[in-house]
């Protein structure tokens, strides 16, 4: 399309898990990856980023999205559990990236003690 857009999107853009004890797996949490685009998206891939990027892990049982491409207008969805193993505040980055090259991201935090 020539705008530099991505027609990925992720929503929603953060979410805070709140406190869990620290050895335990903390809630679940649900993103929706949506097309805006007019082309599919390409094969979608996963990562976790960020400096407590092993404090979270995701969900490949209920990941309606890795591996797939996404058509116009088309959604899917991508489920990362918090699971801390140390005490503190915790910050990640759940980030979605499409061939070639579309990506969107949204910010992970919980706390652990």
């Amino acid at each position: 399309t020539g705008t530099g857009i991505s027609p990925l999107s992720i929503s929603p853009p953060s979410h805070d898990y709140g406190s869990v004890a620290s050895g335990t797996k903390g809630g679940t949490f649900v993103w929706t990856i949506s097309n805006s685009g007019d082309a599919p998206t390409g094969t979608l891939k996963f990562n976790l980023q960020g400096r407590d990027n092993d404090q979270f892990a995701m969900d490949s049982s209920t990941n309606t999205c890795s591996g797939v491409s996404l058509t116009p207008g088309s959604t899917c969805t991508v489920q990362v559990i918090f699971a801390p193993s140390k005490v503190g505040s915790m910050l990640a980055t759940l980030q979605v990236v499409g061939d070639p090259g579309f990506a969107a991201s949204s910010n992970l935090s919980g706390t652990s003690s």
